[in-house]
Formats: C-alpha cells, sequence, structure tokens
C-alpha cells in the first residue's frame, strides 16, 4: 500500500471532530430579602412555585450590564412581597435600580418616625385616605398646605415613588412600639391591611439596599441604621 502524499487530492487529513455547542448560560438566580437575611429566591419557593412570605420581604432580579450606562442605571425587575403571597409592583416588568437606591433611601430616613395612635385606630379604608388624600388629591390647596401634608404624612410612605413598576401602588406604614400596621392598594383599587412586627418593614428594606449594593459594586447614598 502506497503512503499518502501531503500533495495528493485525494487525501484529507483527518479533523477533530466539532465542539458540542455551549449550553445557555444559567438565569441569574433572583435575591429574596425576608426579615434582612438575603437568600436565593429559588429556595423559597412553595409548592405551587410561588413564594409565600411569613412577613414582609423584597424579591428582585439584576440583569447584567453591557456598557457604562447599563453600569450606571442598572436595569432589574423588583417587587414587594407582604404576608400570605400577596404582591406589590409589577414583577415581571424592568426598571432601574439606580432610581429604587434613592427613592428607597427617602423612605428609610423615616424610620421610627411612623407612629400615631390616632391613625392605628382608624377603621383601614379611614386611615388610608387620611394619609393618601392630602399627599395625592390635587384640591388647588395653596403650596402651604401641600408643603404643610408632606410634613405631616409623608413619613409613612412605604412605596418608592419615581419607580415606575410601583406607579399603580401606594402604601402606608403606621407603628406602635410593637406592631405595624401596612395598609396599600394596587391596580385593583381595593385597599388591603396586614399586621407586621414594629420595624420589619425598614429592616427588609435596608437589608435590601445592603444586598443591592453589594452585588452591583455601589455605595449606599445614606445609610439608616436603627
Amino acid at each position: 500500500m502506497v503512503s499518502p502524499k501531503l500533495g495528493d487530492v485525494r487525501w484529507r487529513p483527518t479533523r477533530p471532530p466539532p465542539r458540542p455547542p455551549r449550553p445557555p448560560a444559567a438565569p441569574r438566580p433572583s435575591h429574596t430579602i425576608l426579615a434582612g437575611t438575603p437568600e436565593s429566591f429559588e429556595m423559597c419557593l412553595g409548592a405551587r412555585g410561588r413564594y409565600v412570605p411569613d412577613t414582609f420581604a423584597v424579591e428582585y432580579l439584576l440583569g447584567i450590564p453591557t456598557s457604562d450606562e447599563g453600569r450606571y442605571w442598572w436595569f432589574g425587575k423588583i417587587c414587594f412581597w407582604v404576608v400570605g403571597g400577596r404582591v406589590l409592583g409589577n414583577r415581571d416588568e424592568v426598571t432601574t435600580m439606580t432610581t429604587m437606591r434613592g427613592s428607597l433611601e427617602d423612605v428609610l430616613r423615616y424610620r421610627g418616625q411612623r407612629h400615631d395612635k390616632g391613625l392605628l385606630q382608624l377603621p383601614a379604608g379611614a386611615a388610608f385616605q387620611a394619609i393618601y388624600d392630602p399627599l395625592s388629591v390635587d384640591r388647588g390647596q395653596p403650596l402651604k398646605e401641600v408643603r404643610e401634608a408632606e410634613r405631616q404624612f409623608s413619613r409613612f410612605n412605604v412605596i418608592p415613588n419615581g419607580v415606575d413598576v410601583f406607579d399603580q401602588w401606594s402604601a402606608y406604614l403606621i407603628e406602635d412600639q410593637r406592631h405595624g400596621r401596612y395598609l396599600w392598594r394596587g391596580p385593583d383599587e381595593e385597599i388591603h391591611e396586614m399586621w407586621l412586627r414594629a420595624g420589619v418593614v425598614d429592616e427588609v428594606l435596608d437589608a435590601f439596599l445592603d444586598d443591592l449594593c453589594r452585588s452591583t459594586g455601589w455605595e449606599r447614598l445614606s445609610p439608616h441604621r436603627s
């Protein structure tokens, strides 16, 4: 048998088999902040694939930025969970975490300052409207009255203002030494109420901001600690 020569057109060198295609990258897990403890969302799913907290939680999912602009705005998804699996926010829509960070720092400015015995004693609907109307209803009131309403009632707001995925929700927190009364209204236009441990909402929001900054490399704008 004559060995093939390199110049023989009938001979072709054996090529290694093609490499199998790389599997698609696994999706980045959501983060769930529950009572100040960051956990993977997948580990907290119930039997029906739905997370049901026993208190208050933040779930968020960060995108992967591909530019300096993306790292500045850092897009992602976020929602709040309340007792029994109630969701606040459009959890499937993308928003900017930069705006979220600044807005929640404003919420935490009022940590420990949401006590009001009178509002705690009102029925849920009346308590909600007593806060919502002065802050959100335009009656043509003078600027002095608007500023006085903000001074008196802004401390109860616990929804991040200016974050589009929460535009259809309003939520207020009224506390005493032991309990927190969480009132909210969403697209269904019904007023809902849940009683939580005093301080837990601020603890979770504070832990969320810490976790967000660790994930993005940002610094806290204005840390608030009890």
